[in-house]
């Protein structure tokens, strides 16, 4: 949750009309009751209090630490091997708690991402060589004609990727002269 959105609604429990007070405060209560946090204490004015995070691993590590700095700011963190030590705001902290919980799913769908990318170049990758050293056979005339049809058929995506593969075979410099290497 953004930092304005909740002092938004903190704002509106307090201050709102009979009906915008009663959502404002459920809400709140809702947050209060996720992040272990007290609603009375939550409602009071800002201020500082300190607070552990626990985290596990050097990458949550590392998105904990930038997450703190572009929310809390400061010149400098306490932390030992698996904890960060924040003197904050409520308000801050359940900031700093959401935002480490969103990137934290965000990066791991990435890096799902990513290396099922990764898996899809190094396929590509194997069709350029094959490309690149003609490795061939030819093709029987049911063959061809299967291929045809099938050539009709290609998609956007696959057309980038043997795009790609031509590309990339055209790229490669190592010659395989196997013939070279029987002599």
């Amino acid at each position: 949750m953004k930092k304005d959105k909740l002092k938004a609604i903190i704002t509106m429990a307090k201050k709102g009309t009979k009906f915008e007070k009663r959502n404002a405060i459920t809400i709140l209560k809702k947050l209060c009751k996720k992040h272990d946090l007290v609603f009375d204490e939550l409602m009071e004015d800002e201020n500082l209090q300190k607070f552990t995070f626990e985290y596990k691993g050097k990458v949550p590590e590392q998105v904990a630490y930038q997450i703190y700095f572009k929310i809390i700011g400061g010149d400098y963190i306490t932390s030992n091997r698996h904890y960060i030590f924040l003197e904050t705001t409520k308000e801050k902290y359940i900031e700093f708690e959401v935002a480490f919980s969103v990137y934290q799913k965000t990066y791991k769908r990435e890096r799902k991402n990513l290396a099922e990318r990764h898996k899809q170049e190094k396929k590509i990758f194997q069709d350029a060589f094959i490309q690149k050293h003609n490795l061939f056979g030819d093709p029987s005339d049911e063959l061809k004609k299967e291929r045809k049809q099938r050539a009709k058929k290609v998609t956007e995506k696959e057309l980038r990727d043997i795009e790609l593969a031509c590309r990339m075979a055209g790229e490669m410099e190592e010659e395989a002269n196997i013939y070279k290497q029987l002599n």
